[in-house]
C-alpha cells in the first residue's frame, strides 16, 4: 500500500538552529551587562539572557510549523490558550546542552526531542 512521505522539518539558515539526529538544537547568545560588580554576576546574567534568547528562537520556529486545520502553530496557540500553555511548557523544558563564554558574550545551546514536538502537535515530521 502506498503511503505519502512524511514532511521534513523546515530548515532555518540563521546559524542558531540545528537538526541533530532525533533532536532540535538551538543556540542563544547575549552580552554581559555593564554595571554589575562582579564577573560571576555578569556571567550569570548573560547566561540567563542567552537561555531566554534560545527559548525565544525555539518557540518562534515551532510557531511557524504548519498544522492541519489552523495553518500554523501560532494560530492554534492564539485560539487555544491551553495549547499555548502546553507549548510554552514544552519549550521551557528543553535541555541545556552547553554554555560557553567568549570574552563578554555567553552562548547557550538547548535541545528538545523531535518526537516530543510531534506528540504535542499531533504531527509526523521526520
Amino acid at each position: 500500500m502506498f503511503t505519502p512521505a512524511r514532511p521534513r522539518w523546515p530548515q532555518v539558515n540563521d546559524g542558531h538552529f540545528m537538526h541533530v539526529g532525533a533532536f532540535l538544537q538551538v543556540s542563544g547568545t547575549a552580552r554581559e551587562p555593564a554595571g554589575l560588580p562582579t564577573e560571576t554576576q555578569r556571567r550569570a546574567e548573560s547566561r540567563d539572557k542567552a537561555l531566554i534568547d534560545a527559548w525565544q528562537r525555539l518557540l518562534a520556529y515551532i510557531h511557524n510549523l504548519p498544522v492541519p486545520g489552523y495553518g500554523y502553530v501560532r494560530v492554534r496557540a492564539q485560539e487555544e490558550p491551553e495549547f499555548a500553555k502546553r507549548l510554552e511548557s514544552l519549550v521551557y523544558s528543553s535541555q541545556v546542552v552547553e554554555t560557553r563564554y567568549s570574552g563578554d558574550v555567553a552562548a547557550v545551546v538547548i535541545r528538545i526531542g523531535k518526537s516530543r514536538i510531534n506528540q504535542l502537535l499531533n504531527s509526523d515530521f521526520r
